[in-house]
């Protein structure tokens, strides 16, 4: 199946030593939720929706209004800033939400089992914070090889499936390394940049030759002038 897919963004906190700031989305308008997702369906053509934010009874409520509409939820719960075990915690209890669902939409819902986790949880690379990390690991990049991911996922996953009967991805770096024979698809999020546009095709290579269907979990950029700008993302 060909999965065209749109980000919903419910609300993410993004947490840190001293601080927390989150999306904009302070309100959660049934009704404006219904409306942007015709919109997706309608506009964009898309026939997924990756379902994102911090509180899973946000999530669960849009996810509950797109599988109304008939359309298939990929389930993406957003935890910034906890150590690994209560990242795990909140996963599974996410988990556990959307096996209702699925149980209910059989075939209809993907569980997404964190994203970029390297970066985001306190415990796999040296760093307090989700700005000290990339410095810490650009700076020393054997810390990649130290497999800490992939035994925290190693024991995740087990935990997840025994709540979750669908299929599971994770939204994985392009540098992360993980076993993705625990999954159902591969999934990376890769945007295309200055440092990146001119390779950005050939970056998929290692993932698409693991014989598995891959997913780009996220992709695209701001839309203002020099948002691709080297090294920014587009924030900032």
């Amino acid at each position: 199946m060909q999965h065209q897919g749109v980000h919903y963004e419910t609300r993410t906190v993004f947490r840190g030593p001293g601080y927390a700031i989150s999306t904009r989305r302070l309100e959660l308008d049934v009704s404006v939720v219904r409306r942007e997702l015709e919109i997706v369906w309608d506009d964009l053509h898309a026939n997924a929706v990756r379902v994102v934010g911090s509180d899973v009874g946000r999530v669960t409520a849009v996810a509950e209004i797109a599988l109304g509409l008939g359309r298939e939820v990929w389930f993406s719960p957003a935890f910034f800033g906890y150590s690994l075990e209560q990242t795990a915690a909140r996963l599974i209890a996410a988990a556990d939400a959307a096996g209702l669902l699925y149980t209910a939409q059989p075939g209809r819902v993907v569980f997404v089992a964190g994203s970029e986790l390297t970066l985001i949880t306190l415990g796999l690379i040296v760093g307090k914070s989700v700005t000290e990390r990339p410095r810490r690991l650009k700076a020393d990049p054997v810390q990649l090889s130290n497999g800490k991911l992939d035994e925290d996922l190693a024991v995740l996953m087990p935990r997840l499936r025994r709540v979750f009967d669908g299929p599971l991805t994770y939204a994985s770096l392009t540098f992360e390394q993980a076993d993705w024979g625990r999954f159902d698809y591969v999934g990376v999020d890769h945007y295309r940049e200055a440092r990146t546009k001119d390779r950005y095709v050939e970056m998929f290579q290692p993932f698409r030759s693991m014989d598995m269907p891959m997913i780009v979990t996220e992709f695209g950029m701001r839309t203002y002038r020099g948002a691709e700008s080297p090294g920014t993302l587009g924030s900032g």
